[in-house]
């Protein structure tokens, strides 16, 4: 989903996580949009995708790898 990150994101995600939906979340993290430097981070097991949805290439074949002791959660690989 795009925009998981945002307020009206994150309750969506919550609901869909209820639901037992396989979800994976792009957000900018715009600091701007995200106050306080866009530390969110998603519910374990949901990739994030820390990208522009507007830039196709980037959003559509990024490869993950994990976070640094954050079991089931991803970041975008360099």
């Amino acid at each position: 989903m795009t925009g998981g990150a945002g307020f009206i994101g994150q309750h969506v995600l919550a609901a869909l996580l209820r639901c037992r939906h396989s979800v994976r979340v792009l957000d900018s993290l715009r600091p701007d949009v995200h106050r306080g430097g866009g530390g969110w981070r998603p519910p374990a097991g949901v990739p994030l995708i820390v990208t522009d949805v507007r830039d196709r290439r980037a959003a559509g074949q990024r490869q993950f790898t994990p976070w640094p002791g954050r079991e089931g959660g991803v970041t975008p690989g360099h």
